[in-house]
């Protein structure tokens, strides 16, 4: 009896460890951010800044405690911390908190940052902002169109579809942010003129003429943009 239960107390020991190597193993990276949060918590508040910002160049689990610590200093009513956390978000690329920095944008609070974020985040945040253009709402299209401005070229394949939408509003709001991004729409445009079909046609030659004008406020190659114009509309005659 004695060595059947000396047994069966060995194989019930066995199975506890077994269980709970098994449950780390499983939850190694939750342990590892319970740790982190535990290390970035427990330290004096002039010090979390510099905790966050070392997690930052770490590990997985380390990222994404200071990511999710940042986001909720976005909420905090003082100004410089959120406006501090929406730079590190920006600077870590941030994908999780693309969302939060549309609803701060369309909020039209600390804006300059939250666009500075976005533009370091780029090519993600970009169909957030096209959406924002959808919406019929000038002050939002504004911001949006601003944001797309510092993040450039990559934004002007998503905006230029808008600019066959049935809603003459959305269409003016398309035309609004290839003009804020400037000399780098021209080529877009010019083929959309010259190959393409109204509505779309019309508003891809009213940006460009903005363009030309310089209504987007960049300094702009003006000759680039009248030898692109030229060749848009001698191709628009070709084709007729």
């Amino acid at each position: 009896m004695s060595m059947r239960r000396n047994l069966f107390l060995v194989i019930l020991a066995l199975t506890c460890v077994s269980v709970v190597l098994t449950f780390v193993i499983i939850n190694k990276s939750t342990i590892a951010k319970l740790l982190y949060r535990y290390e970035l918590e427990s330290v004096r508040a002039s010090a979390k800044w510099d905790i966050a910002r070392q997690f930052e160049n770490s590990n997985r689990a380390a990222r994404e405690v200071a990511e999710e610590w940042y986001l909720r200093r976005i909420e905090t009513a003082n100004q410089d911390e959120r406006r501090t956390a929406m730079m590190r978000l920006g600077k870590m690329r941030s994908i999780k908190s693309i969302t939060r920095l549309l609803e701060v944008l369309r909020s039209g609070n600390d804006v300059g940052y939250c666009i500075q974020a976005l533009r370091e985040i780029g090519e993600p945040a970009i169909d957030g902002l096209v959406e924002m253009l959808k919406k019929e709402n000038n002050k939002s299209a504004i911001l949006a169109s601003e944001a797309m401005r510092v993040i450039g070229e990559p934004a002007v394949g998503a905006i230029t579809p808008l600019l066959c939408d049935p809603s003459p509003v959305v269409r003016r709001h398309a035309i609004g942010a290839l003009v804020y991004i400037g000399n780098a729409s021209v080529p877009s445009l010019r083929d959309i003129i010259a190959s393409g079909e109204d509505p779309a046609r019309g508003a891809a030659a009213r940006a460009l003429e903005a363009i030309l004008v310089g209504a987007s406020g960049a300094p702009l190659d003006n000759n680039v943009v009248e030898r692109a114009l030229k060749k848009a509309l001698e191709a628009r005659r070709d084709r007729e």
